[in-house]
C-alpha cells in the first residue's frame, strides 16, 4: 500500500533537481512518542519515490529535503531543515533534523541522531545511538558507533574509528596513528565521557593502559615472533596520542585540523 504521494508543489534547487512535497495518503503511527502522521497531512520534499520508502514510518517532514539515490526507511525520521542527497542510506530508527547536512556515501543506522549545524560528507557510519551535532563535521572515511557523542566544532576525519563511550568535541581530542603493523591497520584514540583516553584498534576497544598490556602480551607470546618487532610502534602511538590529547586538555583547543597523526 502506497503511504504517500508526490504533490504538484514542487522546488527547483538546481538546473535539473525539481522537488516534490509529499501528502501522505493514510495514517502513520510512528511510535516512540512521536506524533502520527494523519492522511492528507503535507510532508516535506523528496525529488523521487526512491528516496522515500512506502513500507514502514519513514517520513520526511517540514523543509527538509531528500534527492539524488538518497534513501529514507523504515521508522527513519528527516525533519527541520536538513538536507539528504547523494547517495546516503538512512534507516531503522535514525534521525536527521535541524540543519544538519548528510551527502556522500553516508550510512545513518540504528538510532543515530544527527542534527544542529551539523555535516556529514564521504563514507561515513552512523550506527548504534551516536549522536553528531552543533557544528560538527565527519568527513572523508569514518565510523561512528556505539554511544559516541560528536560535537562543537570538532572536523573528524582520517579514517578515525570513535566508538564506546567517545565524547569528542574538539580536534584535539582524537588521534589516527598507522599504519601500526604489517596488517597496515590503524588505532584511533579519543577522548571519552570520564574524561579519560579509549583506544579503538582492530577489534581491542579499551583504555590506554589495556592496550599496551595487550601489545606486551603479543610481545610475549613465540606465535606472533614475526609480528613483535612493532610493539614497540604501539608504544610509541600510544605516547605521542595520550601527550597530544592530555596536552590539549590543559593547555585548550590547538589547531581545529590537527585532530590526527599518521605515522
Amino acid at each position: 500500500m502506497k503511504k504517500y504521494e508526490l504533490t504538484q508543489d514542487t522546488l527547483t534547487i538546481s538546473s535539473n533537481i525539481t522537488l516534490h512535497r509529499i501528502r501522505a495518503l493514510i495514517d502513520i503511527d510512528r511510535g516512540n512518542g512521536l506524533p502520527a502522521i494523519k492522511a492528507g497531512d503535507l510532508g516535506g520534499w523528496i525529488e523521487s519515490k526512491e528516496n522515500l520508502s512506502h513500507d514502514g514510518c519513514a517520513w520526511v517532514h517540514d523543509d527538509a529535503q531528500v534527492c539524488g539515490s538518497a534513501r529514507v526507511r523504515d521508522n527513519a525520521q528527516v525533519y527541520g531543515s536538513a538536507r539528504v542527497y547523494d547517495s546516503v542510506f538512512v534507516r531503522d530508527g535514525a534521525r536527521i533534523y535541524d540543519h544538519a547536512r548528510v551527502s556522500g556515501l553516508a550510512g545513518v543506522l540504528d538510532h543515530a541522531k544527527i542534527y544542529g549545524n551539523s555535516q556529514i560528507d564521504g563514507r561515513v557510519l552512523l550506527q548504534d545511538s551516536v549522536q553528531v551535532f552543533e557544528d560538527a563535521k565527519v568527513l572523508g572515511q569514518a565510523i561512528i558507533c556505539g554511544s559516541a557523542l560528536v560535537h562543537g566544532s570538532v572536523v573528524v576525519n582520517a579514517g578515525a574509528v570513535l566508538t564506546g563511550d567517545a565524547d569528542v568535541a574538539r580536534a584535539d581530542h582524537y588521534f589516527v596513528a598507522g599504519p601500526l603493523d604489517h596488517t597496515a591497520r590503524r588505532a584511533t584514540f579519543f577522548h571519552n565521557s570520564e574524561g579519560g583516553i579509549s583506544v579503538k584498534y582492530g577489534c581491542f576497544i579499551g583504555s590506554v593502559e589495556q592496550y599496551l598490556d595487550e601489545v606486551s602480551r603479543y610481545e610475549r607470546d613465540e606465535r606472533f615472533a614475526p609480528v613483535r618487532g612493532y610493539a614497540e610502534v604501539h608504544r610509541q602511538a600510544a605516547a605521542a596520542a595520550t601527550s597530544y590529547i592530555r596536552a590539549a586538555d590543559k593547555l585548550g583547543p590547538l589547531s581545529p585540523f590537527v585532530g590526527k597523526m599518521i605515522f
